[in-house]
């Protein structure tokens, strides 16, 4: 599962610095500042072994900088998103799981409600990301 934060969400401090010839530059810099504290945070909201899981990334397209933050884990969809659980292969069948936990999962239906942590991450961090674009920029001007 990917989630992308773009940078179309900074139009304040675009704005202020697109005026500049090297203005993506200061964003993909900030950004790549920025991504640990990002991924600490979804790290801090994950649950279970999906936070072993987490890393992220920044790339730049024309002119646009995104940061990305990618869980590998078969489940990190559905405890982001919450959703339906099927029954989970079991390990008489090739799964890791014992029979009875399996079970239980299709039975109680654990994943029904949503407890996103890549989403929080990146909403709790737009004040970092915003201040650090400012910092860079100062860096970049001296």
């Amino acid at each position: 599962m990917t989630l992308y934060y773009d940078d179309t969400e900074f139009v304040r401090i675009i704005n202020l610095y697109k005026k500049r010839e090297n203005w993506e530059d200061i964003l993909e810099e900030a950004a790549d500042n920025v991504l640990d504290f990002i991924i600490m945070d979804a790290m801090d909201f994950a649950v279970g072994g999906v936070a072993e899981e987490i890393s992220g990334y920044v790339g730049t397209s024309g002119n646009s900088v995104t940061i990305e933050l990618e869980c590998s884990h078969p489940a990190a969809a559905m405890f982001e998103y919450g959703g339906y659980s099927p029954f989970p292969p079991w390990d008489e069948v090739g799964g890791v799981l014992p029979f009875p936990v399996a079970q239980a999962i299709a039975e109680n239906q654990p994943f029904s409600q949503p407890q996103p942590f890549l989403r929080p991450a990146f909403s709790n961090n737009v004040g970092l990301i915003e201040s650090e674009v400012v910092s860079v920029a100062r860096q970049m001007s001296d």
